[in-house]
């Protein structure tokens, strides 16, 4: 149970565009992780690793919902972090769905074989998106 928001928690049941950002600015030389997902759960597995300006994701990942998610299709990572910041590379590790599920970006730098296994996974999960000319 999550306590009113006022009280510190970090629990709120505010939308996360409005809630309050506690990132610090970094330091040079600074390597910053962020996991946005698939941290002490399983699926959703979303990492982001921030150097200075330079932003790599990896994996976009979904979760399957349980069985409290009554009318929920499919669970996504929040992205909000990466929201107006320019992101250098995202970085699949395999194709499952949990690693892929939530992957909306061009497929830069993968085997026709890779992109074909992405794009069938998106397929099956009935997320595939026409491509953007």
């Amino acid at each position: 149970m999550c306590a009113p928001a006022s009280t510190g928690s970090g629990c709120s049941s505010a939308p996360p565009s409005s809630r309050r950002t506690y990132t610090a600015p970094l330091m040079d030389g600074v390597l910053r992780l962020i996991p946005l997902g698939g941290l002490g759960e399983v699926g959703k597995n979303t990492t982001v690793y921030e150097h200075g300006d330079d932003i790599v994701v990896v994996d976009a990942g979904l979760a399957f919902p349980r069985d409290e998610h009554l009318g929920v299709d499919l669970v996504l990572p929040d992205l909000t972090y990466l929201k107006g910041k320019r992101v250098k590379a995202v970085v699949l590790t395999h194709g499952h769905e949990d690693h892929v599920g939530g992957h909306r970006l061009p497929l830069v730098g993968a085997t026709e074989d890779e992109r074909e296994q992405v794009r069938a996974c998106l397929d099956r999960l009935g997320l595939l998106q026409p491509a953007v000319a």
